[in-house]
């Protein structure tokens, strides 16, 4: 398992950007581009891939200078509000591009929203009729993504689901739709547990779940975040399925999950 959706989504916005050179642009003598993400902190195994692929993005297209700059968030809003905002003022930033994670991309967005700025997104995130004016989402959307799991749970006649998931917009993503979609096909969540990106141990959420007894469960994270509830529940003893998101799709997840990784459904 070598893809990773946030590098291919970086790599999709950048290859959008650099080859829009609309009739707008192309009055300019330069198109800046203002990245931000999350090359350290918890989502580093996704940021540092976004932050890499850059260097493949042309510097010239039909004539048009392309100027990137790139700053590291550290999945933090707060920093990724600054981040936008510096890009905004002092590069002159024409696009943002960001972030990794689902917080600071709604920072990002908002920010974006407010100076009207076209802002690619590489993390999923909820969009309101104010943000889809400048705001547009690569990565494929939670419910698209979500039902194909839900279908194959209920294929294999899962009943009864248990969900732990980040305490963030990003679980809450996760967790809304799985409420939506999993009700009408008669599957129940029978356990719902949340932990913070930086957490280092699950144990109480895990011993709750497998108490529950669920058939399958959802781990709704991103990054190496994702391993940690992954590695905790076979320790734990629970052996039935685990589902995780688009968002785990990566080489970190594996290393750090380990051979709790075999078998994960994504």
């Amino acid at each position: 398992m070598t893809f990773n959706w946030t590098t291919a989504a970086s790599a999709a916005a950048l290859l959008t950007l650099t080859t829009a050179a609309t009739p707008v642009f192309a009055q300019s003598a330069e198109i800046s581009i203002g990245i931000t993400v999350s090359s350290t902190g918890p989502a580093a195994a996704l940021g540092i891939p976004e932050r890499n692929v850059v260097e493949f993005a042309p510097t010239e297209i039909g004539g048009v200078k392309i100027k990137t700059t790139v700053l590291d968030d550290a999945g933090d809003p707060t920093t990724a509000t600054t981040n936008a905002r510096r890009l905004l003022t002092e590069s002159k930033a024409d696009i943002l591009v960001g972030s990794s994670v689902t917080p600071p991309t709604v920072a990002i967005s908002t920010i974006a929203n407010e100076a009207g700025v076209p802002h690619f997104a590489l993390a999923p995130m909820p969009i309101t009729p104010a943000r889809e004016k400048w705001t547009v989402v690569m990565p494929q959307p939670v419910p698209i993504m979500g039902k194909v799991l839900y279908e194959h749970m209920k294929k294999n006649n899962a009943k009864t689901v248990g969900y732990i998931g980040f305490s963030d917009s990003y679980g809450d993503l996760w967790l809304n739709d799985l409420k939506t979609q999993t009700g009408p096909m008669g599957i129940t969540i029978v356990a719902e547990e949340r932990y913070a990106r930086p957490d280092t141990s699950v144990t109480g959420q895990v011993l709750k779940l497998v108490a529950a007894k669920p058939d399958v469960i959802l781990i709704g994270a991103s990054g190496t975040g994702a391993a940690l509830p992954q590695a905790a529940l076979r320790e734990r003893g629970y052996t039935g399925a685990i589902y995780q998101t688009h968002g785990a799709v990566a080489n970190d997840f594996i290393r750090i999950a380990g051979k709790a990784a075999e078998g994960v459904i994504m």
